[in-house]
């Protein structure tokens, strides 16, 4: 251990603890504290450890250097001081003893210790020195207990403790920095003068609504030393000191939060009124087949209202026809499994009304953190008029083969071999001569053939 320039008697009470092992084991045993060590020639020489202040409110954990602290006469109680000092009197030989000490903590509350006295005598017997190790406090106070200056001094969630009018009796390092105040600072200070959007009645009717619970939360705004609003979340619960309620205070800061919600919000409204207003019907289910989303455009396509088929197991609606279902339970088992992030199934469904639509549904798989599927959500697209459209176009090119290989007359395609843009501007002479020369015959029937024979291909044979 370095010495200390600054206090010899640090320096002294270390050389002790090194050297006199009961000395030390005393520290174990009764030190939980902390403890101090005092010049009896010269009273305002002394020196108290790190935990000593800590226990008394004027250390915090997130310090790292001593600072200046007032001297003992000031915060041992005048009377204990004296009793102290005429018990070393009175003690001839014996050189420890025990007491209560009380103490002025830096919130002004008067605090307990049990004290562990050990008296350092000279050669001849007289007292030099005292050593008094503080053990817990006598009558607990939660807001100097050893363990609550600890545990609320190192969370990063702000503390406040508050009397029933709102006067700000202790607050921690964490709520110090988000309110931008030091502690000696909210000390001063009410409730009211940190509230940013409630009035002084608002507070008091919120420390009201503790006081008839036992507990409240509210989310409001709260005021900073700089000027800046921040969002807050309050959790208080009400406690008893001594037959006198006060109220504990954990404060969040939930302006991120909110303003990620806020996001959050607008993604998900315009989420669902691109869903909605989508030609595309939009469903989600569970692995469970329980049915979570059914947009308008699902009503419009199978019938069925969101109102009738939420919540419920989409199986249970019988959507898939007779024929089409070994397929589609082979697209389903391929999402369920987990090994692909979608697909694609073209197959029938029926509709409420039993008429039946062709549609293309575009699956994709939620999964969680394992890969396991957890919901799919499928954009359906009904295609039963474009599948009409095409059946008859087929049809139609069916008949057109029928009509042209089997005709009496002589019918052939002809294409050019690049397109021809025609309008008023062009030279009509030389559009002939393109024509004449790149257009081909892509098909011929057999009349044509029968009537002009096989011998030429060139269109300009006809003109």
């Amino acid at each position: 251990m370095e010495k200390s320039a600054s206090n010899p008697l640090k320096n002294e009470v270390y050389e002790l603890i090194s050297t006199d092992e009961s000395i030390y084991e005393t520290i174990e045993e009764h030190a939980l504290s902390g403890f101090w060590y005092l010049d009896l020639d010269n009273k305002t020489n002394w020196w108290a450890n790190p935990r000593f202040w800590s226990s008394l409110g004027f250390l915090s954990s997130s310090q790292k250097t001593e600072a200046p602290y007032p001297p003992l006469e000031e915060i041992l109680l005048s009377d204990d001081l004296t009793s102290l000092l005429q018990t070393i009197e009175n003690l001839s030989k014996e050189s420890s003893f025990l007491l209560t000490l009380r103490y002025l903590h830096k919130n002004n509350q008067v605090v307990s210790f049990e004290v562990n006295a050990k008296i350092i005598r000279d050669e001849a017997g007289d007292a030099k020195r005292l050593l008094a190790f503080h053990n817990k406090s006598k009558d607990i106070p939660f807001f100097v207990n050893e363990l609550y200056n600890q545990v609320l001094y190192s969370i990063h969630e702000g503390y406040q403790l508050t009397d029933t009018t709102g006067n700000i009796l202790d607050a921690n390092d964490s709520f110090c920095k988000l309110i931008g105040y030091t502690r000696g600072e909210l000390l001063t200070m009410n409730l009211t003068h940190l509230a940013a959007e409630l009035t002084p009645d608002q507070v008091q009717d919120f420390i009201n609504k503790v006081l008839a619970k036992n507990g409240d939360t509210i989310s409001t705004k709260a005021r900073t030393k700089d000027g800046r609003f921040i969002d807050i979340e309050i959790r208080t619960t009400l406690i008893d000191h001594n037959g006198k309620p006060l109220l504990a205070s954990f404060v969040r800061d939930v302006t991120e939060q909110l303003r990620t919600n806020e996001r959050l919000e607008i993604a998900l409204q315009r989420y669902s009124s691109h869903r909605n207003n989508s030609p595309l019907g939009t469903v989600e289910y569970t692995k469970d087949l329980i049915v979570t989303q059914w947009s308008r455009q699902c009503e419009e396509i199978f019938e069925w209202t969101a109102d009738e088929i939420l919540s419920a197991n989409i199986s249970a609606f019988h959507l898939i026809y007779e024929d089409d279902m070994e397929a589609v339970s082979k697209v389903a088992a391929e999402l369920m499994s987990g090994k692909v992030d979608g697909n694609v199934s073209i197959n029938r469904n029926y509709t409420k009304s039993g008429k039946i639509v062709t549609c293309i549904w575009y699956n994709s798989v939620i999964k969680n953190e394992k890969g396991e599927t957890i919901a799919v959500i499928s954009l359906v697209q009904d295609i039963t008029h474009e599948k009409y459209i095409e059946q008859q176009l087929v049809e139609s090119e069916r008949a057109l083969d029928v009509f042209f290989n089997n005709s009496l007359y002589g019918f052939f395609f002809m294409m050019l071999d690049e397109p021809l843009a025609w309008d008023d501007t062009m030279d009509k002479e030389k559009a002939l001569e393109y024509v004449f020369e790149h257009q081909r015959i892509t098909k011929i029937n057999q009349a044509m053939l029968s009537q002009y024979g096989v011998h030429w291909f060139n269109p300009k044979g006809f003109f």
